[in-house]
């Protein structure tokens, strides 16, 4: 059986080196499309394919956040090239967690024909009092979320995706959509995998200044597609303070990461929430990640540049058109 991952990624150099490492303990190989990162992210891919690490290293220009779309072409790219039996289509901040290799085949094997797998997505909660001393100890310290309180999951793509052209991502890769715009009661048959068998750990918040950074470029990405999240939703809520200058502190941290994807009239105390030792990373050691925070400033102003960009090349396209 082959397998192989997925990703869209943009600016996550405190963590890409960590995804590559523990998913390729798991998987054949890793395709990672780099969205306009302005950080260190691309170097650290680039000095890991040169390690020989089974990467496919793809890159997009668009300025808009267009990730269905992005990481379905990216995912035909990989089924054509590598014969990939399941695709797992992930983020930098997601782990594969599965007790083996042979454990997570045999959960694959279960698939139904024409069906594609539904992984359950459980949170981490990195302990945000304690000062930030790089990500192995930021991951490795982290504690499960009992109740995940969203109803998500995440797929893994079986090879049959192939035959059906019109099919694509959701946005999140929390399903595969049979064609663009399909509602829920569109969606064809996802089998949930047990998961003792299989799942997907997310790390979504690790530090202030990556929190920072992972609210406001992706909104501004957002807003260049017209996909703006809703005033109600989490992002939404997390941008506003930003703009509004409170503090991106401990207490703030955890109630995003108690709460995450959860609607605000949802949202429990953090005192609330359950937490678990349940490790999900492997036994791996980096070479070329930072351990310092992100400093979000400029990856901010890049993301404004990009957009500042388009504008201008925007306008010089209709001035010469009306020459």
């Amino acid at each position: 059986m082959r397998l192989w991952g997925v990703s869209m990624v943009r600016n996550e150099a405190d963590i890409i080196e960590t995804f590559v490492r523990h998913n390729l303990t798991f998987l054949d190989g890793l395709a990672i499309v780099d969205h306009r990162s302005a950080d260190d992210t691309p170097q650290i891919v680039g000095a890991l394919a040169r390690e020989g690490l089974p990467l496919i290293v793809l890159a997009n220009d668009a300025v808009a956040y267009a990730q269905k779309e992005i990481t379905t072409s990216a995912l035909r790219h990989v089924l054509a090239r590598t014969g990939a039996d399941f695709v797992f289509p992930i983020d930098a901040d997601e782990f594969i967690k599965t007790p083996s290799r042979a454990r997570l085949e045999r959960a694959l094997v279960g698939i139904p024909a024409g069906a594609h797998g539904l992984m359950n997505w459980p949170t981490y909660v990195p302990d945000f009092d304690a000062p930030y001393r790089g990500i192995l100890d930021c991951a490795r310290g982290a504690r499960r979320l009992v109740e995940s309180r969203h109803v998500l999951g995440k797929v893994v793509v079986a090879r049959h995706f192939a035959d059906t052209p019109r099919a694509l991502l959701a946005g999140g890769n929390h399903a595969v959509l049979p064609w663009f715009g399909a509602g829920e009661h569109d969606v064809g048959h996802h089998h949930v995998l047990a998961a003792d068998d299989l799942a997907i750990a997310h790390l979504p918040f690790r530090s202030a200044g990556q929190f920072t950074v992972k609210i406001v470029v992706n909104r501004l990405a957002r807003i260049a597609a017209g996909r703006d999240v809703l005033p109600e939703k989490q992002r939404r809520i997390a941008y506003r303070r930003i703009a509004d200058r409170q503090p991106i502190d401990a207490a703030f941290l955890l109630r995003m990461a108690v709460n995450f994807s959860v609607a605000a009239v949802d949202w429990i105390d953090p005192d609330a929430a359950m937490l678990v030792d349940d490790p999900f990373l492997a036994e791996i050691a980096l070479r070329y990640t930072a351990e310092a925070d992100v400093d979000p400033m400029p990856l901010v102003l890049a993301a404004i540049e990009q957009l500042a960009g388009r504008e201008n090349a925007a306008r010089r396209a209709v001035a010469a058109r009306a020459a």
